[in-house]
Parts: structure tokens; sequence; C-alpha cells
């Protein structure tokens, strides 16, 4: 596995343990990689499977709606008890 995946998936996993509930991730999801095709390509479900998987609240939304992210925001502003 990739160093900077495992620091990654590190990371997430202790922000789920440490119940650091003013952290927000965003992940942009292009379906491509540095040089190819990503493992999940667009699949936002299965992106947000993994991230659930380490106890992040996920909130998938498209990235060129400007509303859909302030909502996203919002909503993660108000989200308590872990990571989102």
């Amino acid at each position: 596995m990739a160093r900077a995946l495992r620091v990654g998936l590190e990371a997430a996993a202790a922000a789920e343990y440490f119940h650091l509930d003013t952290l927000c991730g965003i992940t942009d999801v292009n379906g491509l990689g540095q040089s190819q095709a990503t493992r999940w390509g667009h699949d936002l479900d299965a992106i947000g499977r993994c991230w659930q998987a380490f106890g992040w609240e996920v909130v998938a939304v498209d990235g060129h709606d400007v509303a859909a992210l302030l909502d996203a925001f919002a909503r993660a502003r108000e989200a308590k008890g872990g990571p989102r």
C-alpha cells in the first residue's frame, strides 16, 4: 500500500478515535489519479462507504452546485461527536 494512502487512512481512523468534531474533510471525486483512472471512478457511494467505515459522516454533493456545497458545510458545522 502506498505510504500516502496509508497515512490518509490512519488520519481518518484517528479523527474518529479522538472524536474530532471540528474536522471537516473534502474529497474531490473526478475519477482520475495522477496517471490513471482511480479504483472507484465516479462511484460516490463506494467512496462514501470508505469514509463511513472510519466513522465519518458523509454528505455527497455535486461540486459544481454552490448551493449544495454551502448546505453541506452548514450541515457539517452543526454535526457533533465525530469528523465529517
